[in-house]
C-alpha cells in the first residue's frame, strides 16, 4: 500500500506534464498558422492599399510545466530518500526515531508538494490557457474580417467591371481572377473549440469546396440586383424625404419608377450573365475535348 502510495503521484506527474506539452505545442502551431495567414493577408492589403493587421502574436511559454517537472524531479528524491531510509528506520530500533522524523518530514513535503502540482496545473495554467484562448479567438476573428474585406473590395471591382459597357471577354477574365481571389480568402477557417470542462485546443482546417465558375457567375448577379435595388430605394427616400409634399400618388409614382428601373437593369445585366454562362459552357467542351 505504502508502494503505491509513493508510484501513484509521479504516475499523475508525468500523465500532466505529458497533457501540458501537448496542449501548448498544439496551441503554438495554431499560433505558427495563423502568423503564416496573416502574412499572406498583410501581403493582399499592401497591394490593395487597405489596413493591415497587427502581427503580434506571443508564443505560450512552458514554465508552468517547468515548475511541475521540479517538483516531479524533488518527489523522486524525496522518494529515493524514503526508500534508503524505511529499512533502517523499521530495523534499527536505536535509529527509529531520527529515521521516522525524516521520512515523515519527507512525506509531508511531498504531499504539501503534490497540492501545489494540482494547483498549478488545474488553476494557474488553466487560467492561462484560457485567457489565451480568448487572444487567440480574437486574432481569428480579425483574420475573418480582414478576409471579408478583402473579399468585398475584390467584388465590389468585378460589379464596377460587369456593369460598365466593356467586352464580354474581358468582363469573364476578371472573373476568373476574381475567383482566384475568392478562393484563397476563403480558403479555409480556423476553429477554436472547447472541450469539456478543461477547454483543450484543437485545431480544425475546414477546407471549402471549391466554388463553380457558374454558381460564383450568378451570386454575384444576384448580389449586384440586390444591391441596385437598395441603391433605386435609398434615391426615392432620400427624394421623398426632401420632398415637402407627400402623397400616395407621389410614394407610388417613385415605387413604379424604380420597380421600372430594377427590372431594365435586371433584363441589362441578364444578356451579359446568359453571355458569360455561355463562355462557361464553351470552355467545358473544350476541356473535355483536351
Amino acid at each position: 500500500m505504502a508502494f503505491i502510495g509513493i508510484v501513484i503521484p509521479p504516475i499523475y506527474y508525468i500523465y500532466i506534464i505529458i497533457e501540458g506539452d501537448s496542449i501548448i505545442n498544439n496551441f503554438n502551431n495554431i499560433i505558427l498558422q495563423q502568423e503564416e495567414e496573416i502574412i499572406k493577408i498583410n501581403n493582399i492589403c499592401e497591394k490593395l492599399l487597405l489596413k493591415t493587421i497587427n502581427n503580434s502574436n506571443i508564443y505560450i511559454k512552458h514554465y508552468y510545466i517547468t515548475i511541475i517537472k521540479v517538483f516531479l524531479l524533488k518527489y523522486l528524491i524525496f522518494g529515493v530518500l524514503i526508500i534508503i531510509l524505511f529499512p533502517n528506520a523499521y530495523y534499527n530500533v536505536k535509529q527509529v526515531s531520527f529515521n521516522s522524523i525524516i521520512i515523515i518530514i519527507l512525506i509531508i513535503i511531498a504531499i504539501i508538494s503534490f497540492i501545489l502540482v494540482v494547483d498549478i496545473y488545474n488553476c494557474l495554467f488553466r487560467d492561462y490557457i484560457n485567457l489565451n484562448i480568448e487572444k487567440l479567438g480574437d486574432v481569428e476573428k480579425e483574420i475573418i474580417n480582414k478576409r471579408n474585406e478583402i473579399n468585398n473590395f475584390n467584388k465590389n471591382k468585378i460589379f464596377s467591371i460587369i456593369d460598365s459597357n466593356i467586352s464580354i471577354s474581358n468582363i469573364n477574365y476578371s472573373i476568373d481572377k476574381y475567383i482566384l481571389k475568392f478562393q484563397y480568402v476563403n480558403k479555409y477557417t480556423l476553429r477554436i473549440i472547447k472541450e469539456d470542462a478543461w477547454q483543450t485546443v484543437k485545431l480544425y482546417n475546414l477546407y471549402t469546396l471549391e466554388k463553380n465558375k457558374r454558381i460564383v457567375i450568378f451570386e454575384l448577379r444576384d448580389e449586384m440586383i440586390k444591391n441596385k435595388r437598395d441603391e433605386l430605394m435609398t434615391i426615392m427616400k432620400t427624394y421623398l424625404k426632401d420632398n415637402n409634399i407627400i402623397t400616395p400618388d407621389l410614394v407610388k409614382m417613385k415605387l413604379e419608377e424604380v420597380n421600372t428601373n430594377l427590372e431594365d437593369y435586371k433584363k441589362s445585366l441578364e444578356l451579359k450573365i446568359n453571355e458569360l454562362i455561355g463562355l462557361c459552357h464553351i470552355n467545358e467542351v473544350i476541356i473535355s475535348i483536351n
